[in-house]
């Protein structure tokens, strides 16, 4: 995405989300980490953000001041409606969960997250330049922007990736809660809805799975199976253990 020409003053204007969805990260289960943009800086300047568990007030500030940490000095914040990010022909969109998301979702606690989610998702569109005494600049882009979004992964990215017919450049699983976590699916299943709906914007779209999936976890086997294979390890300043990037493979 441009962001060369976006000022404070005319960030409220410039908000397009097939330009920031085209070649991005997506990071369900995000919180606030900035390890994505650690690893993909160099080849990415959009990240998408997406987690049911922050509140508004946590999102904002995080925003404003943690990833100064890796770099970076926030341009501007642009903030989001529900209907900014919900297509008019899929405000009714129901997802029908299997067996084992149901058992998830008859947990209270997880239920509520889930419901109030999908009735009342927000965002944040931030766009950020690199400061200058950023470490390794030559390995990051000048500028680049996080959208952020209190809502369920999977109905975002069928109502923003799917809908637009684009598949993520790359995909983050870093801490999803699909165990003992408030997470009612599972991303990293290819079963699940995530990578079906991939897999079906590959197929039907001819849009390419994701180049890259970046896995916090204790192999070098990526969820996705043998369609990817281990590219290198990445540090990031927020974890103790190694993060794995893999990359897809083309020898198929």
């Amino acid at each position: 995405m441009n962001l060369e020409h976006i000022t404070s003053e005319n960030l409220n204007n410039q908000f397009d989300l097939y330009a920031i969805l085209k070649d991005s990260v997506f990071y369900p289960a995000s919180g606030t980490d900035g390890s994505p943009i650690e690893a993909f800086s160099a080849i990415t300047n959009s990240f998408v953000y997406v987690d049911y568990s922050l509140k508004k007030r946590a999102i904002n500030n995080a925003l404003k001041n943690d990833f100064k940490n890796i770099g970076y000095r926030l341009i501007g914040i642009k903030e989001l409606s529900h209907s900014d990010l919900t297509p008019r022909e899929f405000a009714d969109y129901e997802y029908n969960p299997d067996e084992k998301e149901l058992f998830r979702l008859s947990e209270k606690s997880i239920r509520n997250l889930y419901q109030k989610a999908i009735k009342n998702s927000f965002g944040f569109w931030a766009v950020y330049e690199l400061m200058p005494n950023a470490s390794k600049p030559e390995t990051k882009n000048k500028r680049m922007s996080i959208l952020h979004i209190y809502g369920e992964a999977i109905h975002f990215f069928i109502k923003s990736y799917w809908y637009h017919k684009l598949n993520p450049l790359a995909i983050a699983f870093i801490c999803p809660g699909e165990g003992y976590g408030d997470n009612w699916t599972i991303f990293r299943n290819k079963d699940y809805k995530l990578y079906q709906t991939l897999h079906l914007n590959n197929k039907l779209n001819g849009q390419n799975m994701p180049k890259y999936i970046l896995e916090f976890r204790n192999d070098k086997n990526c969820c996705f199976g043998e369609e990817y294979v281990y590219h290198y390890s990445v540090h990031s300043y927020t974890h103790n253990k190694p993060i794995y990037l893999f990359k897809y493979n083309t020898d198929q």
